[in-house]
């Protein structure tokens, strides 16, 4: 692979890592899922993490006076949420019924339609919580946070140390119970362990990928393996190859052609399914398992060059600042005339339909050039909140700061006070002091809730290493938040307005 084919690995490395992960613990988990023949259970539990963030946002509305544990539950109640309830689906999920009128099946189907319905049903009566409920179920890998890739590598450490230490009993437990029983393992105990084990994989991966790209790497990567597999653990394997080879050409074919990543991911696993069915169909040794090998190669370079760019030694020049270097080169290559996709762009961003601006922006974001920055500052004035955020996290990777700034701290007073807290970090990342501004109006603001008064003071005291006694809870027009607005606002007035310069 050239260096232009390697830069979207670099630019968007956290993506890319988050989907590599995501891949190798749902291949795994996929494999004992799709053997056991409980597909459907995979699917159930994704609706049950998707309840568990439908009662963390609605829960965000009566827990925000709750002082300390609402600040806490604000920053981990999603991902807990999650987690919890795909756990306590895996044991309703695990129940056999006796006495043979309700089957295990049937089980199943009714929790999948209940944590459905319950989990729309709370989120339309929170207060936020809508569009993160879409990406739950769609999936949405452009705004993955670094401590989502920690917490996916650290689970993938967990899962594959255990399957180290404890393969046997996890075997025998799950395919021949009275052999385990024989050899001294409660089968019982270890089904139930693995099934756990297998429900925090999926909400935690189904949290940051969403639920499309989840049950596909469930599904797919498994189906795959174990057509060409002769042993399990050869299947494990050759599904891990299969999953990470999906999510690298299918990241490179939605970063190059401004694709929404799952469904290309999709694509390139169909793709591999049909090399591996011609080699089982028409006796070709050895096309599917030298595809998958090919791939897992390439998937590990890949994986190193976007690792290199987190550690902050990038393997690659970097090209301007803008993340989509190589998709503005490889466009120019294909239209030398310039303006055609750009006009076809522009268009899609003043569409009725908020996905389709939504997906403009990310056309934007790819190019990174001054001609989409120009438009990303449009997007700004855009009346739904996905869009707006969208394009200030594109605008976070355009070289044209300057023009970039003017227009961020122009829009951020007409935001919403979350969207103005974005707007403040990105021009603070800018050491713009206008980000100080506007951190100030949002502890004065009484439309913003607690929990974003307690992001903005983290950021003030994260910026001027110093502290004054305000109480995000309290009231902001209190007498204690008054002073020590005042005194944040004297701070600013000696310090940053002298001492910094965009």
């Amino acid at each position: 692979m050239t260096s232009a084919a390697l830069q979207p690995f670099q630019f968007f490395s956290v993506n890319y890592l988050a989907l590599v992960l995501i891949a190798a613990l749902c291949a795994t988990a996929g494999v004992f899922v799709v053997c056991r023949r409980v597909v459907f259970i995979g699917l159930a539990l994704v609706e049950s993490a998707a309840l568990g963030v439908g009662f963390a946002f609605w829960s965000f509305g009566w827990i925000a006076a709750a002082g300390t544990l609402g600040a806490w539950w604000h920053t981990a109640g999603v991902p807990l949420s999650a987690v919890v309830f795909a756990l306590l689906g895996t044991l309703v999920f695990s129940w056999q019924p006796r006495g043979g009128r309700v089957s295990g099946e049937a089980v199943v189907g009714a929790g999948y339609a209940v944590a459905a319905g319950l989990a729309l049903l709370l989120v339309w009566n929170s207060a936020e919580g809508l569009e993160e409920l879409q990406h739950l179920l769609r999936g949405d890998v452009l705004f993955v946070r670094p401590s989502q890739v920690m917490a996916l590598g650290g689970l993938v450490l967990a899962v594959f140390g255990a399957l180290a230490l404890w393969h046997r009993p996890v075997l025998f437990s799950l395919f021949d119970p009275d052999m385990a029983a024989s050899l001294g393992f409660r089968a019982g105990a270890w089904q139930r362990a693995t099934f756990l084990a297998i429900g925090l994989v999926i909400s935690l991966s189904a949290w940051t990928g969403g639920a499309l790209l989840v049950f596909a790497m469930l599904v797919l990567p498994a189906v795959g393996a174990l057509a060409l597999a002769d042993r399990f653990w050869q299947a494990v394997r050759l599904a891990i190859a299969f999953a990470v080879t999906a999510v690298t050409l299918g990241f490179w074919l939605a970063a190059h052609y401004n694709d929404p990543t799952p469904p290309a991911v999709i694509a390139v696993a169909l793709g591999l399914l049909v090399t591996g069915a011609l080699e089982t169909r028409f006796g070709l040794r050895g096309l599917g398992r030298g595809v998958l090998a090919a791939g897992a190669l390439g998937t590990l370079l890949c994986v190193a060059v976007a690792a290199a760019d987190q550690l902050g030694h990038p393997l690659l020049p970097r090209q301007q600042t803008s993340s989509g270097a190589v998709a503005r080169a490889s466009h120019e290559h294909r239209h030398p005339a310039g303006d055609s996709s750009l006009d076809k762009v522009r268009a899609r961003l003043h569409a009725a339909e908020p996905d389709t601006r939504l997906a403009a922006v990310r056309a934007l974001c790819a190019r990174g050039d001054l001609q989409a920055a120009a438009l990303l500052h449009e997007a700004l004035g855009d009346e739904d909140a996905t869009v707006v955020a969208a394009a200030l996290e594109a605008l976070g990777t355009c070289s044209d700061r300057a023009r970039s700034a003017d227009a961020v701290a122009r829009a951020a007073a007409r935001l919403s006070p979350d969207l103005q807290l974005e707007a403040a970090r990105l021009l603070l990342g800018w050491n713009d002091p206008r980000g100080i501004e506007r951190l100030l109006a949002i502890l004065a603001s009484p439309d913003a809730a607690p929990f974003v008064r307690s992001d903005a003071v983290a950021l003030l005291r994260e910026h001027a290493r110093t502290r004054f006694d305000y109480d995000p809870f309290a009231p902001p027009d209190s007498q204690a938040n008054r002073s020590a607005i005042a005194a944040w606002r004297h701070w600013f007035e000696e310090h940053a307005r002298g001492g910094e310069s965009r």
